[in-house]
């Protein structure tokens, strides 16, 4: 059962470097649910729903979006890494 969640934790950490490699390459833009194109604009908006009176356009939302990429990348990685390193560590401490 141990090992089962290793191997989980492992393909949770493989899903977020496809997640982050996947918005790299098509990054999908929305305002509120309603999915952005190039050229559309966006009222940003505080978490208590009150108009901030910023607007963002696509493709700064898309910057955005873009910048953490590589932290979701690296997140996974090291979430990969890690989940293997106890998998190996669970082996040995097994074998002894």
């Amino acid at each position: 059962m141990k090992r089962a969640g290793l191997w989980a934790f492992v393909v949770a950490g493989i899903a977020v470097i496809i997640w982050g490699v996947t918005s790299w390459v098509s990054p999908a833009m929305t305002c509120r649910g309603v999915e952005m194109g190039p050229g559309d604009t966006c009222e940003v908006s505080s978490r208590d729903n009150v108009h901030t009176g910023e607007v963002q356009t696509y493709e700064q939302r898309r910057a955005v979006a873009r910048s953490q990429v590589p932290y979701a990348v690296a997140t996974g990685l090291g979430m990969t890494g890690f989940g293997l390193w106890l998998l190996r560590q669970d082996r040995q401490a097994v074998r002894d």
